[in-house]
């Protein structure tokens, strides 16, 4: 994280924290200590404190990008589902669209 810091401080913008924040500045020891216990932690660089870029990890060690993917995937598949049943079954334009975006995801309804 300190090498994108220091050379593309604009893609750490969305992770930063607000101004005055002022984490710990963790050993690499503490770090690894973090990470194993799957504890998400605000990341002390420079003069700036950034959240995870990947959104951190659940206590069971899962992504909470991933996990949200998965769920839209999941909310995209019972929508199709329940136009596929419908009477006037799927339209020609399609059901409905699921933007699986690097930075967030999201899923449109347009119609059945």
């Amino acid at each position: 994280m300190t090498t994108v810091h220091r050379s593309w401080p604009g893609a750490m913008a969305p992770y930063r924290m607000p101004a005055g924040y002022q984490g710990e500045v963790l050993t690499e020891t503490q770090v690894h200590l973090l990470r194993d216990r799957h504890l998400s932690y605000a990341l002390q660089v420079d003069d700036a404190a950034y959240l995870p870029p990947g959104k951190g990890l659940m206590v069971n060690g899962v992504s909470v990008h991933a996990y949200h993917a998965a769920v839209v995937v999941h909310e995209g598949a019972s929508v199709l589902a329940r136009c596929a049943l419908a009477p006037s079954g799927l339209s020609s334009q399609g059901a409905f669209d699921i933007d699986l975006d690097a930075a967030q995801f999201t899923l449109e309804v347009h119609e059945c």
